[in-house]
């Protein structure tokens, strides 16, 4: 066979799911497209969307030959949508972006070498700072989080960056676990190998009602809370995969005061109320904790005053993100330990080149 029959694979493959997402996925295509590294194919699918998206896409593609479209004629859903542009990819090492966030032009640059100078690490990620559905900073960035181990990582799904072989090898995003399919699959993927936090915000994150994680539906907070309840089992050492097999989230459930925390925080970002107030009637039975608390007064005071809390939420991240950067500098990169992998050595960092 010659040579000019054989096809020249990327190095770096940038998948995208996109249902409905018109309103901003021209700019976050453009973020892409804007990298400072640029030998990558960009894959795009489109999950099946009843708006634009598609032919936003497909006016894009005329235009930069490194997007390749998948149209999906019906609806994947988040977990299968996402594993659908993963295994479409071609490259061994693949990045991940979400249709309404925005990269920073070094992002893929500053990830990519983490994974060159860390080759036993399995997934990198970057720090981020949230933005409304208009692109205003809201959120600033959060060097605390990377403090101590613990469930949510402190990089949004949308920013991490890995291996594809072993992505493959760990039969990728499990639709069981759907919408938090992110974390199920950091819980796997940690067993792997290290997982990498760039110190940087090199990602925004945008908050806006129709987001996922801002979603307020029933059927999204029990999954919610499923997901707490897989991560509780994990950080003990037993296996969760049961609870997956079969066994649906229960709407009618008690709720884990962090679940409904977690989605009333998404829409108080956004701009909105959490909207959580009329279920916290589900979190009763649950024993009192700092959680409990903290997701009463999210709802409360959120309700009566959203852009108080906002501030007042914005000053505590900002002071505890000032302390955490006597330890954690610009461009530091550190190990992020999922609170249910404890390694018997302290997780270390390291100064990025």
């Amino acid at each position: 066979m010659s040579s000019a029959s054989t096809p020249i694979l990327p190095a770096l493959s940038v998948a995208m799911p996109v249902r409905n997402g018109a309103p901003y996925l021209a700019e976050s295509i453009a973020s892409i497209l804007s990298q400072t590294v640029t030998d990558f194919e960009f894959v795009i699918l489109d999950d099946a969307s009843t708006d634009d998206s598609r032919a936003i896409v497909r006016d894009w593609a005329r235009r930069d030959g490194r997007i390749r479209l998948i149209e999906s004629a019906t609806p994947l859903g988040l977990a299968g949508s996402a594993d659908r542009v993963v295994r479409e990819a071609r490259a061994p090492i693949c990045a991940r972006m979400d249709a309404d966030d925005i990269s920073h032009p070094e992002r893929l640059r500053a990830e990519l070498d983490v994974l060159e100078r860390h080759p036993d690490a399995s997934l990198v990620g970057t720090l981020w700072e949230g933005i409304d559905p208009h692109g205003r900073a809201v959120r600033p960035r959060d060097r605390w989080r990377l403090f101590r181990p613990s469930l949510l990582a402190p990089f949004p799904h949308g920013s991490i960056m890995f291996r594809r072989e072993w992505y493959l090898g760990l039969g990728g995003y499990r639709p069981a676990s759907e919408y938090w399919e992110d974390v199920d699959f950091y819980l796997r993927m940690a067993a792997r190998g290290p997982i990498m936090v760039l110190s940087d915000a090199l990602y925004r994150y945008r908050f806006h009602a129709a987001a996922t994680t801002a979603k307020a539906g029933q059927a999204h907070l029990a999954a919610v809370n499923l997901m707490y309840e897989c991560a509780d089992r994990a950080a003990m050492g037993e296996d969760y995969t049961p609870l997956l097999n079969g066994h649906p989230a229960d709407a009618n459930a008690t709720i884990d005061p962090r679940a409904l925390r977690l989605c009333g925080s998404a829409r108080l970002w956004a701009g909105e109320k959490p909207a959580i107030l009329r279920d916290l009637h589900k979190m009763y039975g649950r024993a009192p904790s700092f959680a409990f608390v903290h997701a009463f007064v999210v709802a409360v005071w959120g309700e009566v005053s959203p852009s108080s809390l906002r501030w007042l939420l914005r000053g505590v991240i900002r002071a505890r993100d000032a302390v955490a950067g006597r330890r954690f500098r610009n461009g530091s990169v550190v190990r992020w330990v999922p609170r249910s992998h404890r390694p018997t050595e302290k997780a270390g960092h390291s100064r990025a080149s």
